[in-house]
């Protein structure tokens, strides 16, 4: 709120995000991500620019050294401006959310009447400072917050939840494989996506019950489930690649958010290795299923979900983040989307996770399938044959289109 922009501190800003940069240029896990995101996201003809595109390191670093050669011609004066637009637009914002947690029994009101009084403080000292620009502007809505709070919906018209989020996984015909070697690692990565639009939240067309009743993302959670009991330390996926020295862990995870199911191996030391074992692993399972699926194993799945949840509940910062996920999924409450889970957890057997493996994660053995798969590795790596042909592209190249 207070902040003063000047030529020096932006440059020394600047440099500090681009030192970042090239530090995750060096975690073959990092990049690795930032390739696969680039592939993975299809830009709409109409509508906004995705965001994985602006949080892109690749658009991010030709910004930010467009910024330091605008700064050091001495035109910082345009950057400051709009530094000062996006400060000034962040105090005045009309529409928005504040997620405070309380202790239980406690009157939520009242911390946010405390939260009120302090930032109306640091507000009159803002308005002061900023003189006749800031008059009129926000006053009256900061003042009112107390009065405000809990009259605006959270859902619904006017609210700001659940929030759209637009699907742009690619539509592939076939294959793309892209293998990037980089002087700056000492180990390698393969991230593979295919499109996954499982996951279901409630619609508000009928009742919270009525919807569960029907248990709409069944596939998703039998999904989830099934990548558990496959890639659980000292799983099955643990054992064919790590356990042979390969690389240091692989998993197979289905995102909620981007509607894709993604398998990972990461650190690896013979990363082609670890793609045959992996689907050497996957077509095992398909041929003899009742040996590596069985009741032993869906419980062990199941028992390792329910502790990774519970662990995410386990400091007031995550019960925060909790909270505010469940809204942007579409849940009214973190306790409604607790129990969205949990029936659904129930809800999936033998049946379902056999639907599961058919239908999606079988497809990561099938080197036909039309998904991305990005290998990044120091230079010297061997690309096994078996693994299909991989076209050698440099991050160079990538960068050039997002100048």
């Amino acid at each position: 709120m207070f902040s003063q922009f000047s030529s020096e501190r932006i440059l020394s800003v600047v440099q500090n995000l681009l030192s970042s940069i090239s530090s995750t240029k060096r975690s073959e896990y990092s990049i690795s991500n930032a390739v696969s995101l680039h592939y993975n996201t299809v830009q709409k003809p109409s509508g906004p620019r995705s965001a994985n595109s602006h949080i892109s390191i690749f658009e991010q670093e030709a910004f930010l050294k467009a910024v330091v050669c605008q700064v050091k011609s001495g035109n910082a004066k345009g950057i400051i401006d709009s530094l000062n637009q996006i400060r000034d637009a962040l105090i005045h914002a009309e529409k928005g959310f504040l997620a405070i947690s309380t202790p239980i029994g406690k009157s939520a009101q009242s911390y946010v009447d405390e939260y009120s009084r302090q930032w109306f403080a640091c507000y009159e000292k803002y308005a002061e400072n900023r003189g006749s620009e800031a008059n009129g502007k926000s006053s009256n809505s900061v003042s009112g917050l107390s009065e405000s709070a809990g009259k605006h919906p959270a859902f619904g018209k006017g609210g700001v939840f659940p929030i759209e989020y637009a699907k742009r996984s690619p539509d592939l015909e076939q294959p793309i494989q892209v293998h990037f070697p980089l002087a700056s690692l000492q180990s390698s990565c393969v991230i593979m996506k295919m499109k996954n639009h499982t996951f279901c939240a409630p619609t508000g067309k009928l009742s919270f019950e009525e919807e569960l009743q029907s248990l709409p993302a069944l596939e998703y959670y039998a999904i989830y489930i099934l990548a558990e009991l496959i890639g659980r330390t000292d799983g099955f996926l643990y054992n064919a690649i790590r356990g042979k020295g390969f690389a240091y862990g692989a998993f197979i995870h289905p995102s909620l958010w981007t509607g894709q199911l993604t398998f990972v191996c990461y650190r690896a030391s013979d990363a082609a290795r670890a793609i045959l074992a992996m689907r050497q692993l996957l077509h095992d399972i398909d041929v003899n299923w009742d040996r590596y699926i069985n009741d032993f194993e869906i419980s062990a799945a199941r028992s390792s979900i329910v502790y990774s949840n519970s662990s995410k509940m386990c400091t007031p910062i995550n019960i925060v983040d909790h909270c505010i996920s469940s809204n942007v999924y579409g849940f009214e409450s973190a306790s409604q989307y607790n129990r969205w889970r949990n029936v659904h957890f129930a809800a999936v057997g033998k049946k379902e996770l056999r639907q599961a493996f058919d239908k999606y994660v079988k497809s990561f053995a099938d080197p036909n399938y039309p998904l991305v798969t990005v290998f990044t590795s120091p230079p010297e790596a061997e690309l096994l044959p078996e693994i299909g042909e991989f076209e050698r592209k440099t991050l160079e190249s990538i960068s050039e289109q997002y100048k």
